[in-house]
């Protein structure tokens, strides 16, 4: 069905232009016939059935032909208008993405399928941070040293006591082994093989916010070097036994921790550590010890 402007709604310009052409020439016609007595030189009749066995595939049109052209104006100029909103609505059509299934004339105010999707993505994203900070314990700095406990019952080197009145080379030098307090020190063996068991020991120290000290004997400086930088990219400290003396007191064997609270003491000592040593219950009893949040 055509529309005012000459074309039915929805064609496109080129549709109605065939349709606007067709609709004047027809009504030209039209006028002539009726102008020449009802038949035109190419038999062409104002009466609807005439001429049809002249030209049998051409449709009957039922016009009224107006005496002057004036009065399609309003038609055309409603043409006028279809054209000039035509362009920018292929534009906006082709701007739209396309993929299977999608044609350009996929309207482009419909939603993207994928936004959906991408929306789902991010809340889920959110969810799983949120649960991660609710589970994880909440420690805001590192655990502070209080004064050193000089009256610790246990002897030097075991559970109880302090660390053995000795020094270690540090990072920036000669330094009292007492001071690496709170804190989990990890005496390593030569060739301990144990890149992982030091990440998991790092890892988990610093949601607690306690440092870790990779601390080995001469022999062993260079592994303890290449397990520091493994161990959060260098975050982690070191230092060497010189004299032997902490590894002696402590009888350390295989990878051995030890968990240092923040009045010095020692808090807890494992020996041969491996991957299903309780590093948890030690390290919280340092960060409560310490009086953390």
């Amino acid at each position: 069905m055509l529309g005012r402007s000459g074309y039915a709604p929805g064609s496109t310009p080129l549709r109605g232009v065939a349709s606007l052409v067709a609709s004047v020439g027809w009504r030209i016609l039209g006028s002539m016939a009726d102008r020449t007595g009802g038949e035109t030189g190419d038999g062409v009749s104002g009466d609807p059935g005439a001429g049809s066995d002249r030209w049998p595939d051409l449709p009957a049109v039922d016009v009224t032909v107006p005496d002057d052209l004036a009065e399609l104006d309003e038609e055309v100029g409603a043409y006028r208008a279809e054209l000039t909103r035509a362009p920018a609505t292929r534009r906006a059509a082709r701007s739209w993405p396309r993929g299977p299934g999608r044609s350009s004339r996929w309207a482009p105010t419909r939603s993207h399928p994928s936004a959906p999707l991408l929306l789902l993505t991010v809340l889920m994203i959110a969810g799983f941070t949120s649960m991660a900070i609710v589970i994880a314990p909440r420690h805001s700095a590192l655990v502070s040293a209080r004064p050193l406990n000089t009256a610790a019952p246990g002897i030097p080197g075991a559970v109880g006591g302090l660390l053995p009145a000795t020094t270690v080379d540090g990072p920036t030098g000669r330094m009292d082994a007492r001071s690496i307090r709170p804190g989990v020190i990890a005496l390593i063996p030569a060739s301990c093989a144990c890149s992982s068991a030091i990440t998991r020991v790092f890892t988990t120290a610093s949601r607690y916010r306690v440092p870790l000290w990779i601390v080995a004997e001469p022999h062993a400086t260079a592994e303890a070097a290449a397990l520091e930088r493994g161990a959060g990219n260098g975050a982690a400290a070191t230092a060497v036994d010189t004299t032997g003396a902490l590894t002696r007191a402590v009888d350390a064997q295989g990878l051995t921790l030890v968990f240092v609270a923040a009045d010095g003491t020692i808090d807890a000592l494992v020996r041969d550590a491996g991957p299903a040593t309780d590093l948890q219950r030690p390290l919280t009893s340092i960060v409560a010890g310490a009086g953390a949040p």
